[in-house]
């Protein structure tokens, strides 16, 4: 299997098809470890495996980075996402809503999650919402392991009504 050798592996899902872009799942989930622990869990409605380009295609997405060594990660939902099968990192696309360790809430069009340092960000404008107000920036870079965040391209604060 493809994903057994990318240290990672897919959960058997409920439907798969073949069709001339590769292989179509409904219902995968993805998971991925770092030294034995679940790392990176990805659940999608539907995916497509194009084997030219190593890339699962997603449709319908929810993922999470599972807590590591006390270190408790992020979740988000999007429209659809591209896995990069040879690194695990993930692409999410379209309606991103997402939710931090420390119960930051945002959302954007586009957040990108690279696997190797831990670091989901985006230069998409963003909202954020946490326990102080709600505020608008240029993008975010967000250290999952270290729970750090980081607003780019200026902040403004959003005054409710």
């Amino acid at each position: 299997m493809l994903a057994a050798a990318c240290g990672a592996g897919f959960l058997p899902s409920r439907s798969v098809a073949q069709d001339a872009d590769g292989m179509v799942m409904r219902g995968l989930t993805f998971v991925s470890s770092r030294g034995g622990e679940r790392d990176l869990v990805l659940r999608a409605d539907r995916a497509r495996l194009d084997p030219g380009s190593n890339v699962a295609h997603l449709e319908r997405v929810e993922s999470s980075v599972d807590p590591q060594e006390g270190s408790p990660g992020f979740e988000m939902t999007c429209d659809e996402g591209d896995l990069f099968l040879s690194t695990n990192d993930f692409l999410a696309k379209g309606n991103v809503h997402g939710k931090t360790a420390d119960g930051r809430r945002f959302t954007t069009t586009w957040v990108r999650y690279d696997h190797a340092t831990g670091v989901a960000s985006t230069d998409a404008p963003v909202e954020i919402q946490e326990a102080g107000g709600k505020y608008k920036g240029g993008g975010f870079r967000y250290q999952v392991r270290e729970q750090r965040f980081k607003l780019l391209g200026g902040a403004t604060m959003v005054r409710e009504p």
